[in-house]
Formats: structure tokens, sequence, C-alpha cells
């Protein structure tokens, strides 16, 4: 647990830690039970508005809009953490990964047992569609892919052998493979 003692500065229990960048320089975020905090002289100070949930899971920023993964779902800030739109992924939750290749963003879920997919995004981060891994109860937890966008790599938990899972797209998804 992190706490700050600052006026209007609570932390909560820190989930995880991710870089923010800026245009003059580096600042190290990570997300709390209330929101997004960045690391000032050492300490942590909350930013803004709290998330509407757990978001602890990732952080991606594209271009001035930073997407933040975790138990409810993909959220997206525009406002460094001041205000939070949720990204539709098809009603799945728990967003584990993300990745920016060749201009699309992928987002992947892992809540074992329920639909999961790998999603991609053409506009940044505004809209998401399902690719061809969609549906599976095997929960996702790890994307990887070749800067350019012609490879990308997701591995998991494949409930049903009881096994690492671990497929491959070389067509932005169209299809995957072992």
């Amino acid at each position: 647990a992190l706490w700050a003692t600052p006026t209007g500065a609570h932390t909560g229990v820190l989930g995880a830690l991710a870089p923010f960048l800026d245009d003059a320089d580096v600042l190290v975020g990570g997300s709390t039970t209330w929101g997004i905090v960045l690391a000032e002289g050492g300490t942590f100070y909350r930013v803004c508005d709290e998330a509407p949930g757990m978001a602890a899971t990732f952080h991606l920023r594209v271009g001035e809009r930073v997407l933040v993964g975790g138990s409810p779902g993909l959220l997206a800030t525009d406002a460094r953490g001041c205000s939070y739109a949720a990204r539709n992924l098809a009603g799945a939750t728990d967003a584990t990964a993300a990745v920016l290749a060749g201009g699309r963003v992928y987002v992947a879920t892992g809540r074992p047992g329920y639909p999961n997919a790998v999603f991609r995004s053409d506009d940044d981060g505004l809209t998401f569609q399902a690719t061809a891994l969609s549906g599976t109860a095997s929960p996702l937890w790890e994307l990887a892919a070749a800067p350019d966008g012609s490879l990308l790599v997701v591995s998991g938990d494949d409930l049903d052998l009881e096994r690492p899972l671990l497929a491959a797209t070389s067509d932005s998804g169209a299809s995957f493979y072992a």
C-alpha cells in the first residue's frame, strides 16, 4: 500500500506502474483503486477524478490519448486522467494487455470462463472491433507485436487443454494460428 498525506492527495492501493510520456519530460504514473496517480518529487498524487473502478492492468499512450485496462474493461482518457470514457469491447471486461503496432491498437481480455478476444482499433483507440480470435473462454494475458504490425502474438491459458495458449496473426487479426 502506498499512502500520501498532502491535502487532497490519496492514492489507495497501488495497482500497476506505467510511464506517461509528456512533451517535455517523462511522468511516471500508476493506477490505484481511486484512479491514476502521477509521481512528483517521489510522492504519488492523484489526478482529477477517480477512475470508475480498479484500473491496474496496463496503460498505453496513443498520441494524447491514454488507454487504461483493468477489471472494468477498457477506459480512455484524453485529459491525463481527469476524465474517463469506456471503450466498447463487445461486453468483454478485464482488459489485460494492449499494444500499438503498425498504426493499430490491439487489446486483449482475460476473464477466465467468459468470452475473451483480441480487439483491434484503426482509429487510435476510439472504437474497437473483435479480431478472428474472439469468444474464447480461455483468458488472454499478453500481447507482443512487430513495430510495423506484420506480426502480433497473444499468449494466455488454454482452459480446455490445460496448457499455455500461444497464437499469432500476420494479417492484422483476420486469422490466427497456433
